[in-house]
């Protein structure tokens, strides 16, 4: 079983936003789009579609997911098309 765990600075990012624990795992375990971020070194994990748009950024550390940050621009397919065009997000699949 994967544990989640959360920074504080996701946390208040989640509270913030009003994005709760249940809707950041299911980004994270559902299927969600996957990136690779070359800047910072994280995983991304893009929700869009029908509802709101989530962008949720973790990283693995042993066998616990760790949430970096979470926030849901408006904009999703602009900001996504965006960075994988600049090279900032590189597609990635499980």
């Amino acid at each position: 079983m994967v544990r989640v765990k959360y920074t504080k600075h996701a946390l208040v990012k989640m509270e913030e936003r009003g994005l709760s624990p249940e809707v950041v795992e299911e980004v994270l375990f559902g299927g969600s789009e996957r990136f690779t971020n070359a800047l910072h070194g994280t995983m991304i994990a893009v929700k869009r579609g029908n509802g709101r748009p989530v962008v949720v950024a973790y990283r693995l550390n042993g066998d616990a997911v760790v949430v970096v940050t979470v926030f849901s621009p408006e904009n999703i397919n602009k900001l996504v098309e965006r960075r994988v065009l600049m090279g900032r997000w590189k597609p990635w699949s499980r």
